[in-house]
């Protein structure tokens, strides 16, 4: 089937957009790097320093409301929850689309309570551009250890691409408390000039660990030498090249839903049953999962296909044999640098994913809109319209937008009725069917193709049959308010499980690109 402009082509937003939020927080500058080899391809972020009051370690802080621009000559030492306030780091070098986004403030109380604070903005002092003024407003938007309480002093810090600063204190509704200073807390004040680059707090290597942390699995100093070697770019391409999985699949049988009969036996009868029960649920995969994250060549892959599990998910308690959950394997990693609407498409059809969202049982007397629901809320175009930084679209009244409504779910709803396990070994569309066991190796089919049942597609007056599967999976799955909502969400998405941040207007300004 020919793609059209609304695909979003996964070969560009899997490998340029996955390499480029994978080394743009690395960047610091925008010069091209011609020496692949040299150790300037990463260079090192620093870690950011929290300016504190003088021969304290308290933070230097002021209310937002009556900040000038420059440090304030008095420190404001008690601030109420909810508060807007200013605090004041140094020793970062901002690249010029860098804001509010790239930074995060987070606290916590003598509970041991973490809260991550809202960020509203930076600015550069006018005076002393080496310093930053962060404004805080002191509210966590999360809320998932509640609010910060005014029952005295906190402990704040700031990170920033993935590098962490000193903890400070700061005073909610007074002073003092049960909390401790760090123990190897200083006094931070700012300096009256602009630090020369040997002050640098950076730890060499720290950003190419980080790298390796976000990119595979873990660090190693085989994966460490290689970068060395060839540098970011070149060692990405290799990924893209590189045969998978280095450990094979288990590739056990089909078998028998039924354990018991598919084992000769209940669990308990006899040493050999009991291996059979072990292997026929999940612990072959996860086995196999665990040698593959440690020892596989294809780290990338790996961790794209894991980033993609979070976003597509199934449960054991529903897929719980290992043959079945390989399947669902195998598509994630065939589709890790792909095509996101063959993606779809394959997901869609999945047996794993039928099962688990009950598109299986969806017939045209009982439809389930468990799928559909699930299809437009978290893996495509999110409950809430998007700006481009990932941040929420409001209307006048500051309320939410919603991307879509009921009336949208009942028509998606329409077209993935009918489509059952391909269980038929009658039928040529289903070579790995095996009698007396469920088919979770070829894709569902639609088990009445003249249904003649109409849907109206998202966005469009025209009607199509739902058993025109050409139409309604193939081309129209990605028929959605705006598939540029789609990228939106699958970015942010990216963005905070591959290299666990929230995205930044560096990142989400990058347009997905259009192909033919």
């Amino acid at each position: 089937m020919e793609e059209t402009s609304q695909s979003i082509d996964l070969r560009i937003l899997g490998q340029k957009f996955l390499f480029f939020c994978l080394t743009a927080f690395l960047l610091c500058s925008a010069a091209t790097i011609t020496n692949a080899g040299t150790e300037d391809e990463i260079p090192d972020s620093t870690d950011p320093i929290l300016i504190s009051a003088a021969n304290s370690t308290r933070a230097l802080a002021t209310n937002a409301d009556i900040w000038r621009g420059t440090l304030p000559r008095r420190n404001t030492e008690v601030f109420q929850p909810g508060a807007r306030i200013v605090v004041f780091i140094t020793n970062v070098d901002l690249m010029p689309d860098e804001g509010a986004n790239a930074f995060r403030v987070f606290a916590q109380d003598a509970s041991g309570k973490q809260y991550r604070l809202m960020v509203e903005n930076i600015r550069q002092l006018t005076r002393q551009d080496w310093i930053y003024g962060v404004t805080v407003r002191l509210y966590d938007e999360n809320e998932y250890n509640g609010q910060p309480h005014a029952h005295g002093d906190v402990l704040i810090r700031v990170s920033w691409r993935g590098n962490t600063s000193n903890r400070l204190r700061l005073g909610l509704g007074r002073t003092g408390g049960n909390i401790k200073d760090d123990a190897v807390a200083i006094p931070t004040p700012a300096s009256t000039a602009r630090p020369s680059q040997t002050e640098s707090s950076a730890e060499p290597g720290g950003d190419r660990k980080r790298f390796m942390e976000q990119a595979t699995f873990g660090p190693s100093s085989a994966l460490d030498f290689r970068l060395r070697q060839i540098g970011i770019r070149r060692w990405i391409d290799e990924q893209f090249a590189v045969a998978y999985p280095t450990i094979p699949y288990p590739n056990t049988e089909l078998r028998n839903g039924d354990a018991n009969l598919a084992c000769g036996g209940v669990y308990g009868t006899s040493p050999e049953i009991n291996l059979c029960h072990r292997d026929l649920g999940i612990y072959l995969n996860r086995n196999w999962l665990v040698k593959e994250a440690i020892y596989g060549e294809d780290q990338l892959r790996r961790r794209v296909s894991w980033a993609l599990h979070q976003v597509w998910v199934v449960a054991s308690p529903t897929v719980y044999q290992q043959r079945w959950t390989q399947e669902y394997i195998e598509i994630l990693d065939r589709n890790a640098f792909g095509n996101y609407r063959d993606l779809m498409k394959e997901m869609t059809l999945s047996p794993a994913m039928g099962e688990y969202l009950d598109m299986v049982r969806s017939t045209r007397q009982n439809p389930n809109e468990n799928y559909p629901r699930e299809l437009l809320q978290l893996f495509t175009i999110g409950l809430y319209q998007l700006n481009q930084d990932g941040t929420l679209v409001r209307d006048n009244e500051g309320n939410r937008i919603p991307t879509y409504d009921q009336d949208k779910i009942d028509q998606f709803t329409k077209v993935f009725t009918g489509w059952v396990l391909c269980s038929n070994g009658n039928n040529p569309a289903c070579p790995n069917a095996v009698v007396g066991a469920p088919n979770f190796i070829d894709p569902m089919y639609l088990a009445f193709p003249n249904n003649q049942i109409r849907i109206r597609l998202i966005n469009s007056p025209r009607f199509l049959p739902v058993g025109c599967f050409a139409a309604t999976v193939t081309i129209r799955l990605v028929q959605t308010p705006s598939s540029e909502r789609l990228t939106l969400l699958i970015r942010c998405i990216w963005l905070f499980q591959i290299i666990t941040i929230r995205p930044r207007k560096l990142y989400s300004t990058m347009r997905a690109p259009r192909i033919r």
